[in-house]
């Protein structure tokens, strides 16, 4: 299975319409924050879940900049 994050989004949804075409597109997963973005993508056969990082998540995902303290 491949998952993309993020594919409501412009560059997202392109990824996953390309994939589409490079595979089955039941071997697709997206995570999303509202699937109803991306019922389209959910007709072609690609599986969709509800994701969304919360504050908690934040930072671990910020970058570590030097002089800056955790």
């Amino acid at each position: 299975m491949i998952v993309v994050t993020g594919a409501a989004g412009q560059l997202g949804r392109q990824i996953v319409e390309k994939l589409c075409t490079m595979t089955d597109p039941h071997r697709i997963g997206v995570s999303v924050r509202d699937p109803k973005q991306v019922e389209a993508l959910a007709e072609c056969g690609v599986r969709v879940r509800r994701g969304h990082r919360g504050p908690r998540d934040r930072a671990a995902a910020d970058p570590i900049r030097p002089g800056r303290r955790r």
